[in-house]
């Protein structure tokens, strides 16, 4: 019935273009938060420089996204701690040091959140830092 609504006239037609315009950009927003990232190497070495990249996370179209990066490490427990704040930024630097060396694995986690209703979405990745 829409459609044929739409083909009776010029003003219903522009209507029917606007409500479609705004039902899609109502549907891209509430669609799932997707958090990913890359990384300029694999195996990472004390003190070296690698980018770590999650502008292809899929973000809200209306309010835009918070991305933190973090990583942790695990002790012989299964305890998770926290290793350190990485950065707020969709694409970032960071030197890992000596104390993340000597853990036998790190965890590198992107969560990328939209507003406090929002479920998160967090990606990520372990590997060994090497000395």
């Amino acid at each position: 019935m829409a459609l044929k609504a739409c083909k009776l006239g010029k003003l219903v037609l522009a209507a029917c273009a606007a409500i479609l315009v705004v039902t899609s950009t109502a549907n891209l927003a509430h669609a799932a938060l997707l958090a990913r990232f890359t990384m300029s190497t694999s195996t990472p070495h004390v003190g070296q420089l690698v980018t770590f990249n999650g502008s292809r996370s899929v973000c809200d179209s209306l309010r835009g996204c918070s991305y933190t990066w973090q990583w942790f490490w695990r002790s012989r427990d299964g305890a998770t701690h926290l290793g350190g704040q990485m950065g707020r930024m969709p694409i970032i630097t960071y030197r890992f040091d000596a104390f993340a060396a000597s853990k036998p694995f790190v965890i590198v986690t992107l969560t990328v959140a939209a507003g406090r209703l929002r479920q998160p979405s967090i990606a990520s990745a372990a590997f060994r830092v090497l000395p």
